[in-house]
């Protein structure tokens, strides 16, 4: 059997469920409400909340009280079995959260099948919608740093990213893989860049390519000269060791000569490259959509799709062809729906039009703000569609105005490229506009937009606030990533904010 004809037999179930899910999307969350209720019912959690009456959606608002990761951080990093989980942990994933502090979710195996109900049908659709789909990326973000365990003994990151497609996913999807897993090993990231680009230049049958953000693809290709005479040696002679455990790279002079031409005087010609590439999925909401344009133009004869939300605390949604905007992920977690004055909505209630912050139950996290926030784009069957718009949890508030980052997102969504808005404090309290270019029009428009803010207006018109100030850096971009990585973020996770708090971002980014 094909590999892409393994993986939509493979996923067909999960698809055929998911599609269930969403013509009734109120009795498939009751469903993830219980079954997550009963898995954790004897943990300590469990017991204090009883988890062991609880029937019903209004019962467990009632219940059991919003929460944040503080709220949860002791029993996960001590003793998270007893304190919040019925089952085993398998792992543990780092992420960060708006203030840059290292969050660890614990991941069980009923998390990993949380996972797998989005991104199996996601699978399946891509089989069902691309007949013609072979050999492919997808992104495996470099550790950049030596495997990490906690006291206790368990890991810190997977081993394998195939975990999270399945086990029954794990030869089709390594068939497909045109770059080999192992590489994740790989912790120099100049290294790491150079072999990935050696795996990608020399397919001459790529026809896909799965990242998370659009500046995943553009960044690494802009390095591309700096690699170019090392790639086109690596390419025409090949490499016996590319890195320990990885199979032999056979010589190609005939291809080195077809990517030398492809990359020299100008442009990166990328369908001379890769003429069979039909997709490219990778965020497209949020922030990242001001790089859309940089990639399309890259990569002209590639379909760009969106991908959904999936946080490192579960899988919230997933793109499906027939739907203009990523689909709940209705069995994968249980969700609530929290409007700005604080009142929480099922899935099946939230209004077409109407913006909220999401709160999930999955193994460990009981009505969990997660930050993001997201708008309602319409249905699919009874389920929503939603739009990730930003994090609802990261505001700036230097004498009032309260600025969030959906709204800062909205007032920079007319610039293509990196920027970033950020407080300062000196000479006097005001706010930067980041940009990769010096644009006064760009700021002037910005500064309008932000004044559609009451508060930030009548702290302008106080005094109380200057004028934005533009800051024009150079390769921002790069700066940013360079930055992110030498805090602990894996390159594929890096997300390029519309609002940052911290109020030194000019030495941050300019060291």
């Amino acid at each position: 059997m094909k590999p892409w004809s393994a993986v939509s037999s493979a996923t067909a179930g999960e698809y055929r469920r998911l599609l269930q899910g969403l013509e009734d999307c109120a009795a498939a969350q009751r469903q993830q409400l219980a079954d997550q209720l009963s898995a954790s019912a004897r943990s300590e959690f469990g017991l204090s909340h009883g988890f062991d009456r609880i029937r019903d959606p209004d019962v467990y608002r009632g219940t059991v009280p919003l929460s944040s990761y503080d709220d949860f951080a002791a029993d996960i990093q001590d003793r998270p079995e007893n304190g919040l989980l019925g089952e085993p942990i398998l792992l543990y994933e780092e992420t960060s959260g708006s203030s840059g502090s290292a969050k660890l979710i614990p991941y069980t195996q009923r998390s990993l099948t949380g996972f797998q109900c989005a991104v199996q049908p996601w699978l399946h659709d891509l089989a069902d919608r691309y007949p013609r789909l072979g050999k492919g990326y997808f992104s495996v973000s470099p550790a950049a740093r030596k495997r990490r365990v906690t006291a206790g003994g368990i890991s810190i990151g997977s081993e394998s990213d195939v975990l999270y497609f399945g086990a029954e996913l794990l030869e089709p999807i390594s068939a497909i893989s045109l770059v080999p897993e192992q590489i994740a090993r790989v912790t120099q990231i100049s290294q790491w860049q150079r072999l990935t680009l050696v795996y990608l230049l020399r397919a001459t049958d790529l026809t896909f390519l799965s990242v998370w953000s659009p500046t995943f693809l553009t960044s690494m290709l802009s390095e591309l000269p700096l690699f170019a005479e090392e790639l086109l040696r690596d390419i025409h002679d090949g490499l016996r060791h590319p890195f320990p455990g990885a199979a032999p790279i056979a010589p190609d002079p005939e291809r080195a000569a077809k990517v030398s031409l492809a990359i020299s005087e100008g442009p990166i010609r990328t369908p001379m490259l890769w003429p069979d590439l039909q997709f490219i999925s990778t965020w497209t909401h949020g922030s990242a959509a001001r790089f859309l344009n940089e990639l399309q133009h890259l990569f002209p004869h590639a379909t760009i799709q969106g991908k959904g939300l999936l946080a490192t605390e579960g899988a919230v949604s997933l793109p499906l062809s027939d739907f203009a905007y990523p689909v709940l992920a209705v069995n994968s977690g249980f969700f609530e729906f929290l409007d700005d004055a604080g009142r929480s909505y099922l899935a099946h209630e939230t209004l077409t039009g109407q913006e909220y912050q999401v709160v999930m139950t999955v193994p460990g996290l009981y009505r969990y703000r997660n930050g993001d926030r997201v708008r309602i784009r319409g249905r699919a069957c009874r389920a929503p569609q939603l739009e990730f718009i930003g994090r609802g949890d990261l505001v700036s508030d230097l004498v009032g105005e309260k600025l969030s980052e959906s709204f800062v997102c909205r007032c920079l969504e007319h610039i293509e490229g990196f920027a970033m808005l950020a407080p300062s404090l000196v000479p006097r309290l005001h706010y930067q506009l980041f940009l990769e270019i010096s644009d006064e029009r760009a700021r002037e428009r910005v500064e309008a937009s932000l004044q559609t803010n009451p508060q930030y207006a009548y702290a302008r018109a106080l005094g109380q606030l200057g004028p934005l100030e533009l800051v024009a850096v150079p390769h921002a971009l790069q700066r940013y990533q360079k930055l992110a990585l030498t805090k602990g973020q894996r390159l594929g996770d890096i997300k390029f904010p519309s609002l940052r708090p911290e109020t030194d971002w000019v030495a941050r980014i300019r060291s």
